[in-house]
């Protein structure tokens, strides 16, 4: 069963989606730097993965188990970085427009944004299932 996984085990796979993360979204906003932004820019890299270490210490607090926490801080943080690396080209685009003239609209990206809803919701999806699959025992 995949929540049989040790605690340490999990909380090692939790440390792998964070560092997933933070490479993910470095390779992601390479490229969209601007001159003097510095540290700026770059501040939800590490913003992200504290709030989810916060969130993760707040719920230990209850009764579940930490793999149930662990296993969702995993998928979330894994699969941010793939909803979007696949259209970082389309993300740059978009960046650069913007930042051209910050005044006029941008147009929404309808296949960018199909993507990356449809792929997180197929993620929350399985999540899901596999929570809902991991707790049901038979004969009980």
């Amino acid at each position: 069963m995949l929540l049989s996984i040790p605690e340490s085990g999990w909380y090692l796979i939790a440390a792998a989606a964070t560092a997933c993360f933070v490479l993910g979204m470095w390779a992601l906003t390479k490229g969209m730097e601007r001159p003097g932004a510095g540290w700026r820019r770059r501040w939800p890299l590490a913003a992200g993965p504290v709030l989810g270490g916060v969130v993760v210490v707040a719920t230990r607090l209850g009764s579940e188990p930490a793999s149930v926490f662990l296993f969702l801080y995993s998928v979330a943080f894994a699969s941010i970085p793939m909803a979007l690396l696949p259209v970082r080209g389309r993300l740059l685009r978009a960046t650069a427009a913007y930042h051209w003239n910050p005044h006029a609209g941008v147009p929404v990206d309808r296949l960018m944004m199909g993507w990356i809803v449809g792929f997180l919701s197929v993620v929350c999806l399985a999540a899901t299932i596999v929570l809902m699959v991991a707790r049901y025992e038979p004969g009980v």
